[in-house]
């Protein structure tokens, strides 16, 4: 039987010899017997044969192998010998041991789950990641006992990893035998535990996993943290309980080859694929085919709002966040400089928000997109298991286990076209001012269409809290499908913008800014005081200003003639226009009489007629070619004048009792005519609204305090003004200045284009009378000492461990989103980030480049649409949340993306120099507004823009982008709610505010001990807090607490504190 068998095995060795000498490739060369050429020029022992090449070449063969996988590769390895020994005869001697064939690409692929008694001494691979890699050891081979009396050779017997000694010498049976090193032959050994895929989980069990063997030059070839396809033979091993052997077996891997997930692993400079038709990007494999894909992806106008929305289709908004992860996984470049340290250019992100807003979902979609992503919640982790730990297998070998870090080693915001720009010449549509301006059409590297021109803007100063004149630099546009926000404000003015736009709040202690889809009806939004002057005023005089009104507001015109009708109540306006223009005839209209139900009206009209061609032509240029925007150009006399004249003609005064309550006017139907006139008053100081009368007709409507405003400026030409004489006001309806209610807030589809302005220093603009931004898994629940073990691998990148004789430092070039709820259910705005988020350590919370706060508000049109997009998901979930970019192609774009090294232009960094340096020279009072580290995290975000979008350089708008994102954080979880300022101090536990309340709070309890440090009574000691002006009741009693808490007080004897 013996024999057969020999005989079997030189005949299967004969046929893959045959095999290895004619295969050729597509290009006609000898793949395998060139390797097997090549393998003394590069010093190896192996060569990796392709299964599919086998496959389709011995089929016969292919079935050998999976079942008798032990005589097959005896074969092999002989039949490669045979070839070598014939071309370098001497090299063939020296490694004829040593020499191994590694199966690639083996199709008989199993589940950890699959491996079980069914499949021992076969031939399987397994989908993996490593956890844990063991010391390298030597493996004894083959182990000569000399005898220590004849000298003679008794080689011992091995079976598996388990030795048994010669007992006597075969020769003259001396039991005194010793090893004999230079007639042994060892190799390297490592233990290797392969866990399954985190994808590959089932829900609610725990991860199976298998120890593998590796030898020789798989040795060390994967560390902890790499997904890997391990091809290799099922061994088993004899349990042992009590130095008893039982009747249970353990199963085992002997590896025979180990291919990354996405590549093949056997040869350093080989890969069984063809390097023409394949790359290897981050373990994925990307094809010429798929190259050109991504390729042709990156150059389409909206590749990177594909990009944002192929991001967790199936979450609804969170656009921006969105995009900052997207960033995170792409990551910057890490740079090695000269001195030998590191600039990390891995992107951490912080997300805090309110409970079910799909933070976790958000992490756990990153964790399947990006290449080596895992995800971990906060209850089970420990330090050990997010970073590494050194254990001592059963087998007694000091084994290294990685973490969770380690194992993770390496839209554009816009408004609608018909939203209206004032730029002190006039009110204009942003698409149709697009279409006015004759520069010429470039298009940025994101996609979008820009034209370059000054736009005078108005502006709003952050610093200075200040309406000011600026300008805008270019105008973009981008087409959008999809929803967009429609806000109406009290003013009766509306704006329509993308979700994510940025508006301004009112306020400067909260949150700076809001996005368009997180206003609620009832929110206050920053509005300009006064709107800004045109840079030139129309010759006009006054006299013509006020007789134009009056044609505006209850006149006709035509090409030939102007006409004025008024009732002959009226008559002392008809005198007064008649005394500013004596150009106009008097015509008795006689009475007019109409019947309206039970009630006879009696109308008895004056009418003013002129053909005067200088009138005419002024008219026509101020109210009727060109809508009334013209009148924008009037100086501020003329245009109290022609408002006196609107007045008079179409305007009242609404009384009640024997105040004022209103000053109304009525002189369109035209909703851009009424804007205009909205904005001329502003302009001019007074606050007024769009309203309806009862039956529906607009109005311009002024009250409270905004009455006298108008009074004044317009008696000097009204004559109801005059007739009306001193006002009494109603004070209750003033409106607030610099700010304005929404009223209504209504998500609406929109297909069209959106467009957005450059501003450059400011970032914001006015439009609609409110200010808007221009637009260029719980991490709280890991145990305090846990969470420090991240410190070195947020800043350092690396994770340090010694333990049990290994002192190792593991790579954990990792970049780590985490998310938390607030501590207080919901989180507070009017509380400081580091209040909403304890017991987070700060030194942790400042290593983070960027923290988004995600907070739940009531929004009905929201919470619908919400709802919708989720049952929309149940009830077909084939169709619903389909992505933009189909998951394969987006993993491989963002693994392509990752090699991609852009360089930063001088006009990036000069950005975000001026940034930086801006941010620093803040009057900051002693705050903390920018460091260095901030400026690290821009470059690292721009680059990672750059990177997305497949640049080879970062430039001036992934500058502007990383400058926003940076500013967004800073303007949230940067401002110090005390004060309404950015202090990073915020950041780091200790804003100046809190500083300086901490100073009274020692002064004070230093002044009531007194030099004989006499204990201090709690109501006194609150008292004396209270009287300062810098704590409420409340916080001088959490301020006592906590400074019991931090050993700096102490309670002597109830109510009385001594100093510790």
């Amino acid at each position: 039987m013996t024999e057969q068998k020999q005989q079997t095995t030189s005949a299967i060795s004969d046929e893959l010899e045959s095999f290895l000498r004619a295969y050729k490739d597509r290009d006609g060369n000898y793949k395998y017997f060139d390797r097997i050429n090549n393998m003394m020029a590069s010093n190896t022992t192996f060569i990796v044969v392709d299964y599919i090449d086998l496959d389709r070449n011995k089929p016969e063969l292919t079935k050998l192998i999976t079942d008798t996988p032990d005589d097959m590769f005896d074969a092999f390895n002989k039949a490669v010998y045979s070839i070598l020994r014939e071309i370098h005869y001497d090299y063939a001697e020296e490694i004829k041991d040593k020499i191994k064939v590694r199966i690639g690409n083996y199709s008989v692929q199993k589940g950890l789950r699959e491996i079980n008694a069914d499949v021992i001494n076969k031939l399987i691979s397994v989908p993996g990641m490593v956890v844990r890699t063991s010391e390298i050891k030597p493996l004894a081979k083959k182990i000569a006992y000399a005898c220590l009396n004849c000298n003679t050779l008794n080689e011992a017997q091995l079976k598996g990893l388990a030795l048994k000694k010669p007992m006597r010498c075969t020769q003259c049976s001396e039991k005194e035998l010793e090893m004999d090193p230079e007639h042994s032959y060892f190799t390297d050994f490592q233990l290797v535990r392969i866990q399954e895929l985190p994808e590959d989980l089932p829900a609610g069990q725990l991860p199976h996993y298998v120890e593998v063997t590796v030898m020789d030059d798989l040795v060390d070839r994967c560390r902890p943290g790499d997904r890997v396809l391990l091809t290799g033979i099922v061994r088993i091993e004899q349990e042992q309980s009590l130095q008893v052997r039982t009747s249970l077996f353990r199963l085992r891997m002997e590896g025979n080859n180990i291919e990354f997930l996405g590549g093949i692993l056997g040869n350093k400079d080989e890969r069984t694929v063809d390097s023409k038709d394949e790359r290897t990007v981050d373990r994925i494999v990307i094809s010429r085919e798929d190259e050109k894909r991504i390729l042709a992806l990156a150059s389409m106008p909206d590749n990177y709002d594909k990009l944002i929305a192929s991001f967790a289709p199936h979450i609804y908004g969170h656009e921006v966040i969105k995009e900052s992860i997207l960033l995170l996984i792409v990551g910057s470049v890490t740079k090695k400089l000269a001195d030998g340290s590191n600039r990390r250019g891995d992107i951490n992100i912080f997300l805090v928000g309110d409970p079910g807003t799909a933070k976790s979902e958000m992490l756990k979609f990153a964790a399947k997109i990006a290449p080596r992503g895992l995800y971990t919640s906060g209850r089970g982790t420990t330090a050990a298991g997010l970073t590494a730990a050194v254990i001592r297998d059963k087998s007694g070998i000091m084994m290294l286990e990685a973490g969770a870090v380690v194992l993770g080693d390496q839209g554009l915001v816009c408004m609608t076209e018909d939203t209206e720009i004032y730029t002190g010449n006039r009110l204009v549509p942003v698409g149709k001012l697009w279409n006015d301006m004759k520069g010429e059409v470039l298009l940025t590297k994101s996609g979008r269409e820009a034209k370059k021109a000054l736009i005078p803007i108005g502006i709003y100063d952050n610093k200075y809290r200040v309406d000011m004149e600026g300008n805008a630099f270019a105008l973009m546009r981008k087409k959008h499908t999809g929803d967009v926000i429609k806000l109406t404000f009290s003013s009766g003015l509306t704006l329509k913008v993308t979700p994510e736009h940025l508006l301004r709040r009112s306020t400067h202690v909260k949150n700076l800014w809001v996005q368009a889809q997180d206003v609620c009806s009832g929110d206050m939004l920053r509005s300009p005081v006064r709107v800004q002057k045109p840079s030139c005023t129309l010759n006009i005089t006054e006299e013509d200003a006020y007789v134009i009104g009056c044609i505006y507001g209850d006149g006709y015109v035509t090409p030939q003639s102007i006409t004025i009708s008024q009732s002959k109540v009226n008559s002392d306006v008809i005198t007064n226009i008649q005394q500013k223009s004596d150009v106009f005839s008097l015509y008795d209209k006689g009475d007019r009489i109409r019947t309206l139900g039970k009630y006879v009206l009696v109308s008895r009209m004056f009418q003013l007629y002129t053909a005067d061609k200088t009138l005419l032509k002024k008219t026509r240029f101020l109210i009727k070619d060109q809508s009334i925007d013209n009148v924008m150009l009037l100086s501020d006399k003329s245009l109290w004048a022609f408002l006196a004249g609107v007045f008079d003609t179409d305007g009242d005064f609404n009384h009640v009792h024997d105040k004022v309550v209103a000053a109304r006017m009525y002189p369109s139907t035209s909703q851009h005519e009424l804007a205009v006139i909205l904005y001329v008053l502003r302009r001019l100081g007074v606050y007024a609204k769009l309203r309806k009368t009862r039956k529906g007709f607009p109005l311009i409507h002024i009250t409270g305090s905004d009455i006298t405003r108008f009074a004044e400026g317009i008696k000097s030409y009204s004559i109801k003004s005059k007739r009306e004489g001193p006002i009494k006001i109603d004070h209750k309806s003033s409106i607030q200045r610099g700010v304005e209610k929404v009223v209504l807030v209504e998500r609406i589809p929109y297909d069209g284009y959106v467009y957005d302005l450059s501003v450059g220093k400011y970032h914001n603009y006015e439009a609609s009378l409110i200010y808007i931004h221009n637009c260029i898994d719980e991490f709280d629940k890991i145990k305090s000492e846990d969470r420090s073990a991240l410190h070195e691998v947020m800043e350092q990148q690396t994770c340090s461990v010694a333990k049990g004789g290994i002192v190792a430092t593991l790579n954990a070039r990792t970049s780590i989103l985490s998310a938390a709820n607030p501590k207080y259910g919901k989180y507070d705005p009017f509380r400081n980030i580091t209040e909403n988020v304890e017991p987070l350590p700060i030194p942790l919370l400042t290593r983070f480049d960027i923290i988004h706060v995600i907070r739940d508000s009531a929004d009905t049109e929201r919470d619908n649409r919400i709802a919708s997009h989720i049952l929309e998901i149940h009830r077909d979930i084939e169709h619903a949340a389909q992505s933009a970019i189909e998951i394969d192609l987006f993993r491989k774009y963002l693994a392509y993306a990752k090699q991609i090294e852009p360089k930063l232009t001088p006009e990036a960094i000069d950005i975000l120099r001026k940034y930086y340096l801006q941010m620093r020279n803040v009057d900051s009072e002693g705050m903390i507004t920018a460091t260095p580290r901030q400026l690290e995290g821009l470059v690292r975000l721009a680059t990672a823009r750059a990177r997305l979008l497949l640049k080879d350089t970062v430039d001036t708008e992934d500058a502007e982008r990383a400058i926003y994102l940076v500013s967004q954080m800073l303007e949230t979880v940067g401002i110090d709610v005390n004060t309404g300022k950015v202090d990073l101090g915020v950041l780091h536990g200790k804003p100046l505010s809190e500083t300086s309340k901490l100073k009274t709070f020692t002064d004070v309890f230093n002044g009531l001990s007194g030099e004989d440090k006499n204990d201090v009574e709690e109501k006194n000691f609150i008292d004396e807090l209270v009287k300062t002006g810098k704590f409420t009741e409340d916080e001088a009693k959490d301020f006592i607490r906590k400074a019991m808490q931090n050993g700096q007080i102490y309670e002597r004897r109830a109510g009385f504190y001594a100093k510790a």
